[in-house]
């Protein structure tokens, strides 16, 4: 298991809480299980999430958004962190917004994983927070550079470079499908201009969803700072969506465990 949260370490300038998305990540159709439920290795993916989170807040600043299956998620996970139910199946964007009674008091900042990206690295991970504080940005997005066809969304950049959209691929036009920058998933955010923008996001043409990428563009136009941080590390792009995804995740993390300070 990784080292527990310790405050004598952390650099952080502002609060850190976690959240991690778990309630819509979807269900494998060759075994009908939840994608943060399949076993990778001898664990489920989510439990390498929650290493992950375990790295950057105490338990008791850590929340799990659950849905459907909100009695195994707890089950599995145990008791000394926070569930957050959203009832309906309404989004990303919706999924962070559940959270607005348990943050409208707070000033701090926002990590924000998914239940299903059990690949990045707590290295990874420290940039991006640090990233985020450093540059005093609204909001930072984990992203990276690569030449595969994946269907993530692309980072779209305005003529002076700076970040002005994420578009989903579904909504992409061929020439933005053509980005090479693409948003890993993993954000760290000032939770109350965050809030607001969710809270202007309308529902999604193709997926009927309200898209916690589509808070970009809303945070872009009221005059918010959006940043990046890259990964440097090819194997963080890796999603877990099919049996032979998880296969090559079991590899990565193998390889990690006998080089562990080796990216290739």
């Amino acid at each position: 298991m990784a080292n527990a949260w310790s405050s004598q370490a952390s650099p952080l300038s502002r609060p850190l809480k976690t959240v991690i998305l778990a309630a819509g990540q979807g269900v494998d159709a060759r075994t009908g299980a939840d994608r943060a439920l399949e076993q990778l290795g001898d664990r489920a993916v989510i439990d390498y999430v929650m290493d992950l989170a375990r790295q950057f807040c105490p338990p008791e600043e850590i929340y799990v958004v659950v849905g459907q299956q909100r009695g195994v998620l707890p089950k599995r996970l145990g008791p000394d962190v926070n569930y957050v139910v959203q009832r309906e199946p309404l989004g990303t964007g919706h999924a962070v917004l559940v959270m607005r009674r348990i943050l409208q008091h707070y000033e701090g900042d926002l990590l924000i994983l998914y239940g299903d990206t059990p690949l990045f690295r707590p290295a990874s991970i420290r940039g991006l927070v640090l990233r985020h504080q450093l540059t005093g940005a609204d909001l930072t997005l984990f992203t990276a550079q690569t030449s595969q066809a994946l269907p993530y969304g692309r980072i779209v950049r305005g003529a002076d470079g700076r970040i002005i959209d994420v578009v989903e691929e579904a909504d992409a036009s061929a020439d933005q499908r053509r980005i090479s920058e693409l948003n890993l998933g993993a954000y760290v955010a000032r939770a109350r201009p965050l809030l607001q923008a969710l809270q202007r996001v309308t529902q999604n043409a193709y997926t009927r969803q309200y898209l916690l990428t589509d808070a970009v563009g809303e945070m872009v136009l009221e005059g918010g700072r959006v940043e990046a941080y890259r990964s440097g590390d090819q194997d963080e792009i890796r999603g877990i969506n099919t049996a032979e995804d998880l296969e090559a995740a079991e590899i990565v993390l193998q390889r990690r465990l006998l080089r562990p300070g080796r990216i290739e």
